[in-house]
């Protein structure tokens, strides 16, 4: 049996602590749908905010020391942060109804978070600075907080602005999971580095959720192979010119993974345009 490393205690004892804060949001709660909901709107802000600052600009890094290629593991703890420590915090705080303060006081647990992180050696600063984190996450609070009035109010803009970040979300998560498990990677040329796979496959995704949330929203089995057909085939031209690496365990994996995302998708838009 594998040891656990010591670098991953710190994000193993987060990862409780906020998924218990979420826990008991939902228990307490009875408005379940809605915040299921909301919860996937703030992972997809931040996952949005992770490519521009960590793929694209590179401003810390992670040693979480789960995976042993050190891209992936960066991205691992980036995925904690990102996907669970800080969204998990903003829907509780939102769910209820924090005022300022603890909003403010929540800021500060989280830079003293990153500073110790720092202290211990699990994460490490390029340009970023903590006095950012401070200051931009009450504001990401805040947007939590009126994204979900908006939900509730039934905005049409923010419902479906909601349904595509949780089809992005669902789709970017299983495009990092099919590339931990070794079935495709992007890139340029014939050597596809890690980098390069990530600052491409948020793209990809981006691209495949327009198309699919065009699908689900318009309805009809027409379309739906509509869909599947020219998901298939942006993943051929893709594969003609050498943009990805695929190791699929059958031949039409890819197939089967555009069917499950056109499903998750519908359950989506019964979750989040017609919330009961």
């Amino acid at each position: 049996m594998k040891r656990i490393h010591r670098n991953t205690y710190p994000f193993l004892l987060l990862f409780i602590f906020h998924a218990s804060l979420l826990a008991f949001a939902f228990y307490k709660k009875p408005e379940k749908k809605s915040l299921l909901a909301l919860l996937f709107s703030n992972i997809g802000f931040a996952y949005i905010f992770e490519y521009i600052v960590l793929n694209l600009f590179q401003a810390y890094r992670y040693y979480p020391k789960v995976l042993k290629d050190r891209q992936l593991d960066n991205l691992f703890g980036a995925i904690l942060s990102q996907a669970i420590f800080v969204p998990f915090t903003s829907t509780f705080l939102t769910a209820f109804k924090a005022g300022w303060k603890t909003k403010l006081l929540f800021g500060l647990f989280f830079t003293l978070v990153e500073q110790l992180f720092q202290k211990i050696g699990v994460y490490k600063q390029n340009w970023w600075k903590t006095i950012f984190t401070f200051i931009l996450l009450p504001i990401y609070f805040v947007i939590s907080d009126k994204w979900y009035d908006h939900l509730k109010n039934g905005t049409r803009f923010v419902l479906f602005s909601s349904l595509y970040l949780c089809i992005l979300v669902t789709g970017t998560t299983l495009h990092y999971a099919g590339a931990v498990l070794g079935y495709f990677r992007f890139g340029l040329g014939s050597i596809h580095s890690w980098r390069e796979h990530f600052l491409i496959t948020p793209i990809y995704a981006i691209l495949q959720a327009f198309i699919t949330i065009w699908t689900v929203i318009k309805g009809g089995w027409r379309l739906k192979v509509i869909q599947i057909l020219l998901s298939s085939m942006i993943d051929l031209i893709l594969n003609k010119f050498k943009l990805v690496k695929k190791n699929f365990a059958f031949p039409f994996q890819n197939v089967f993974l555009h069917i499950l995302m056109l499903y998750v998708s519908s359950l989506f838009k019964d979750l989040v345009i017609r919330p009961k």
